[in-house]
């Protein structure tokens, strides 16, 4: 699993270099947690201050970018070549 937290107001891209590693790897599930601001949280009036997204995402080549929202956090499941 690879983590990755953005607590800037401003989106950012992290580039992941697989090729030093063991294990091959074809895709990536991925989930994603992300606010408009630091404040937010979900209560019963409010239940969408924090949005969950999850997708899958294939590898192309040994790079895989990973682009984040503002305050967000990311986690990436690597999962093996079968």
């Amino acid at each position: 699993m690879v983590y990755t937290l953005n607590r800037t107001d401003s989106a950012k891209g992290v580039e992941f270099d697989w090729s030093l590693l063991k294990k091959e790897f074809t895709t990536a599930k991925i989930t994603m947690l992300d606010a408009d601001d630091i404040f937010a949280r979900n209560k019963i009036d409010l239940p969408n201050e924090i949005r969950r997204k999850d997708w899958v995402e294939k590898r192309r080549g040994k790079k895989m970018i990973i682009n984040c929202p503002p305050r967000s956090i990311i986690q990436a499941v690597l999962l093996p070549k079968k």
